[in-house]
């Protein structure tokens, strides 16, 4: 038993070094992603750049990790957080699931066969993917299904999207991890999230904190903040 727990061990030790092996050939992290995003301060915001990590408020932390960069409103009603995710290139997509197809049988003890379809998300879809992981700590669900987004997100015509985002599709939708219970920072009770997304250039999120002051006035402030996040031409 302490030999096939002795192996277990390394097994996990080796898949996670090679991991880090095709992880490192990504593209690297660049936090604002000013290569293809363009970014401007409404008239009543202040820009605001820390290390944000969401300390004392796990179920925030788990489902946004770390952000770094944002804007107060002048009346601190409202904290804008924006969520600039890299993602993988249908290359990347490849080569990674080429990869978990070699380390599934040691590793997950799993055929190969089941791995022999799946595709890690590319960049024109891995955007659905935080709208279900949001709306399964919004909704305390695990599975979110069609009817889920049908019912909580809205999108808004093309022509919006491209005017004010200059982004192919834009959605918005409540979010807040329904276990955190406290607010952020005090006071912050919830949040809207905007999602903008561009082919071939993935997509961003604006996250809108807002009091239960601002919770009255929302579609003023939110008109506000429309396009400060945008794709470059």
């Amino acid at each position: 038993m302490k030999i096939m727990k002795s192996n277990r061990l390394f097994s996990l030790f080796l898949a996670s070094t090679l991991s880090l092996c095709a992880f490192s050939q990504l593209p690297p992290l660049r936090h604002e992603r000013r290569d293809v995003l363009e970014y401007t301060i409404p008239k009543g915001y202040k820009k605001y750049i820390t290390s944000e990590c969401f300390k004392g408020y796990p179920h925030l932390k788990s489902a946004l990790h770390c952000t770094m960069t944002g804007l107060f409103s002048n009346d601190d009603e409202i904290i804008v957080i924006y969520y600039t995710p890299m993602f993988p290139t249908v290359e990347d997509s490849i080569r990674m699931t080429r990869f978990m197809q070699q380390m599934a049988p040691a590793v997950e003890r799993m055929p190969v066969e089941k791995w022999k379809n799946t595709r890690y998300p590319d960049r024109n879809s891995i955007h659905r993917n935080t709208i279900r992981n949001n709306l399964g700590y919004t909704l305390r669900k695990s599975d979110i299904q069609k009817e889920d987004i049908e019912k909580h997100v809205t999108f808004f015509p093309p022509a919006y999207a491209k005017e004010v985002y200059n982004a192919d599709s834009v959605a918005t939708y409540y979010f807040w991890p329904s276990f955190e219970d406290k607010p952020y920072r005090g006071k912050y009770i919830g949040a809207q999230a905007i999602m903008a997304q561009k082919r071939d250039k993935g997509y961003f999120v604006v996250y809108c904190f807002y009091t239960e002051k601002a919770k009255e006035n929302l579609d003023r402030y939110l008109k506000q903040l429309e396009g400060v996040v945008r794709f470059k031409e």
